[in-house]
This record gives C-alpha cells, structure tokens and sequence, in this order.
C-alpha cells in the first residue's frame, strides 16, 4: 500500500511549500507509517505539530495532484501516445494556450504502473519547482 503515497523526500518538499491537507500516513523519523488506534483515521496538520518536526504529512499521489490544481491552479494530466507517456501541466491561470507545459518521457519501463507512477513522480517534482 506504500506506493499509493508519495515518497519522504516529495513529502519534505510539500511541506516546504505549504502542505498541510490532511492526510492517511505519516513519515516518523524518516519511516513510512499508517497510524493506528486512538481513534486516528486521518492525520492533520496539529498531529504533525504535536510531533515537533519528527513527523511530515505523506499524502497519497492523487491528493497531491488535486491539492496543486486547487490551491495553485496547477493542472496535471497524463496520457499515453504509442510508446511515450506524455505529461501535461496546464496553469489554469492563464487564458491563452502559453499556459501548457509539456514534458515527454519514453517509455522505458516493461509495466504500466511502472510507467505511469514515473511520469507521475517526475510531472509531481516538476510542478514543485513552480510553486
């Protein structure tokens, strides 16, 4: 299940930038963890506090994706042509076609989860580079 979530450094940098949606999972100290009992089925961002940095929110892919189109109007989509993953970030603040980005990736890998989780990472890293 720890591939649905983005991996600790992702989470280190969307913290950077202001994450703070609340989440599923955790990074403690650096380690990977869904908590469990006290009645925690989400984590928020006074959790965190509480921990006093020992803690970073770790969301899952999709809520990064939709945390960046509705807080910085950011859209990503990907879409498979042939053999390349093509990976979309279209800034819906703007108006004209000039807000599209394009980044294109070959297909190197042999599965499609593969393949599609790749250009997810990179489309996620690209984007935490614009805000």
């Amino acid at each position: 299940m720890k591939e649905q979530f983005v991996p600790y450094e992702i989470s280190l940098k969307l913290k950077e930038k202001g994450f703070d949606w609340h989440c599923l999972a955790v990074y403690m100290n650096g380690e990977f963890q869904i908590p469990r009992g006290f009645g925690m089925s989400i984590i928020t961002k006074e959790h965190v506090d509480v921990l006093k940095g020992k803690a970073v929110l770790t969301p899952l892919w999709q809520q990064v994706i939709e945390w960046f189109l509705i807080e910085h109007n950011l859209y990503i989509y990907i879409e498979r042509d042939g053999g390349w993953w093509i990976v979309r970030i279209k800034d819906l603040s703007r108006e004209d076609e000039e807000g599209v980005i394009d980044i294109e990736m070959k297909n190197v890998f042999s599965h499609c989860f593969d393949e599609m989780s790749k250009a997810r990472q990179v489309a996620i890293e690209y984007v935490l580079t614009l805000i």
